[in-house]
């Protein structure tokens, strides 16, 4: 891997506990992660937070990156000297490595003073659980790691890109805007890291899916506070309650 450090980040970022933190970003601001529960449970059983690499994303832009390259050349003038050309093709490979790291995608999920987002249930799944913490609680459950890693709030226009590198990762097309996204990139192509963390020092809250049954609801939090003890004064259920797809039974006065 060409890509460095160097090449993302800059006067804008400090370094706290090994890890750089955008000076837009307050440690002690709320965040949210969702996460399957399947992988809730791995985390816990393993304290270790999965970090998947983003060409496995469904959003077809953080794969797409032919598109943006492209524009690099579109606004680059003439290349006159063999110097112009090395730079602009080794921004381009840096790009291109851009688009090939592991990102965890975490969320502010503020809402005109409500903390919960029926589009990011929706998103995430229905067999999902919301992870409460503060992004300096993340900062400092991740444990020791040789691993390069950088947070920074993701910010949304209608031009994602302007030829940096930091575009690439942490610039998202407006229609996203919603998500209110906070990115943790970690430089690795692998196709996931498995960073070891403090589940006990990261997890403030648990909030359950509004998609479960009261039934569901009931079991899941069961067992949670059996199998993780220090979890049982934290999980909560969603200020919301949605039918399953399954469960709903459409009226007759429905259209069609």
């Amino acid at each position: 891997m060409i890509l460095r450090i160097s090449d993302i980040i800059n006067d804008k970022f400090r370094l706290i506990n090994g890890i750089y933190v955008h000076s837009d970003i307050c440690l002690d601001s709320i965040i949210y992660k969702y996460i399957k529960k399947e992988f809730f449970h791995e985390m816990m059983q393993k304290q270790q937070l999965y970090v998947a690499n983003r060409s496995s994303f469904s959003d077809r832009r953080e794969r797409l990156w032919k598109e943006n390259l492209k524009m690099i050349f579109l606004l680059t003038p003439a290349l006159s000297s063999q110097d112009e050309k090395r730079y602009y093709m080794e921004l381009a490979n840096k790009i291109d490595e851009a688009y090939s790291l592991c990102i965890s995608c975490w969320t502010f999920d503020k809402h005109k003073g409500c903390d919960e987002s029926i589009t990011n249930w929706k998103c995430y799944g229905e067999d999902t659980f919301r992870i409460e913490t503060t992004i300096e609680d993340l900062i400092y459950s991740i444990r020791p790691t040789d691993k390069s890693i950088i947070i920074s709030p993701v910010y949304y226009e209608k031009s994602e890109y302007d030829g940096t590198v930091y575009n690439a990762i942490f610039k998202k097309y407006i229609s996203y805007q919603d998500e209110q996204e906070v990115r943790m990139c970690i430089l690795s192509s692998e196709q996931c890291v498995r960073l070891d963390i403090d589940t006990s020092k990261l997890i403030h809250k648990v909030r359950l899916s509004p998609f479960f049954s009261i039934e569901q609801n009931k079991k899941d939090k069961e067992e949670l506070k059996k199998l993780y003890k220090s979890l049982s004064p934290l999980v909560e259920l969603s200020h919301m309650y949605e039918y399953q797809n399954k469960d709903i039974v459409p009226s007759q006065n429905a259209i069609p």
